[in-house]
């Protein structure tokens, strides 16, 4: 009987290409329908200050997101708004350019060979990063995609964010407490050995999220920074595809959320053209906005932050040389 339960593994390379498979179907469904020629027409029609505003949108919501690291980093590693710079220019390239968001793995790596942070802090760090993103998205999701009027459900997602903060407080508390008595039981002879090392890793990564991650400043950043990106993403699409504020708006939106999927390949195209495609039509039913249009308008946008990307990270590169690695020290 067990040897009919048998599970089946697959090799490690599958499923890697199965992600790829799907978001290369992705991209030429966009594909499909964009007139190339008509889209480069309608990239060199545009006014050259909307690329540049949409560049220096980028540029700012990257500023934001290196204040949000230096906010955390600046006491407990001793670091500059500098080097918190260069460190997101060059993990922000990494994830919009390598395939399954395998960029990810630049920023740990960064913060245990160059600041000497242990890697269960710098995995705490970054799983912080990312929750407290999708909190704000999360809001600002609510606001666009929300019943009512934007102003409606821009108030439901305040008064929303705020429970779950408070109840999250509260069920943090009381979660650290119970995991804290729990550990004290672990840590007797009579548990086996694996259990007792599982648990002391666990204990590691969790007492490394109790700390510090810049506070209300840092909210204030990541907020800042959404917005910012959120705009100007809306605002090119509005160009480009002739959408009203709101269908703009959700489809950035979407697109983000899209971009999150550990589906895309290299660059991250098909996934969040596909993303701003259901955002922009979500409140369209009749099929008024115009298909590809909106899809290239999709892929314009797309390039211009991979643009934006690829030419932050090699100023980082070429104008800032390799910092000297740091000795190692013991974080507060």
């Amino acid at each position: 009987m067990r040897r009919g339960l048998r599970r089946i593994r697959l090799p490690r390379h599958v499923m890697p290409l199965m992600a790829a498979a799907v978001a290369l179907l992705l991209f030429a469904l966009v594909l499909r329908s964009v007139d190339l020629a008509q889209l480069t027409r309608s990239a060199a029609a545009l006014p050259p200050q909307v690329w540049l505003a949409t560049l220096a949108g980028a540029f700012a919501s990257f500023g934001l997101r290196a204040a949000r690291l230096w906010l955390e980093w600046r006491s407990r590693a001793r670091v500059d708004y500098r080097s918190c710079l260069r460190l997101f220019l060059l993990h922000n390239a990494a994830v919009a350019w390598l395939p399954l968001r395998s960029g990810e793995a630049v920023y740990p790596w960064w913060l245990h060979r160059r600041w000497q942070v242990p890697l269960h802090d710098a995995a705490a760090s970054l799983l912080w990063l990312r929750l407290q993103d999708a909190l704000v998205l999360g809001a600002l999701t609510l606001a666009c995609f929300g019943p009512g009027s934007i102003g409606t459900s821009t108030l439901l997602a305040v008064l929303l964010s705020l429970l779950a903060l408070t109840l999250g407080a509260r069920l943090q508390s009381n979660g650290l407490a119970r995991w804290d008595r729990a550990m004290q039981a672990a840590s007797s002879t009579q548990t086996p050995a694996p259990a007792r090392a599982f648990t002391r890793h666990a204990d590691r990564l969790l007492q490394a999220s109790r700390a510090s991650r810049g506070g209300r400043l840092a909210w204030c950043c990541c907020l800042a920074n959404w917005l910012i990106k959120l705009a100007a993403v809306a605002w090119l699409l509005g160009a480009l595809a002739g959408l009203p504020g709101g269908d703009a708006w959700r489809g950035a939106i979407a697109g983000e959320w899209a971009a999150v999927l550990p589906l895309h390949g290299p660059a991250g195209l098909g996934p969040y053209e596909a993303g701003i495609w259901l955002g922009a039509t979500v409140h369209d039913p009749a099929g008024a906005l115009p298909w590809a249009e909106l899809t290239g308008a999709a892929l314009l946008a797309h390039l211009c932050w991979l643009l934006a990307a690829a030419l932050g990270a090699a100023g980082a590169l070429l104008l800032d040389p390799l910092p000297k690695t740091p000795r190692p020290r013991t974080l507060p």
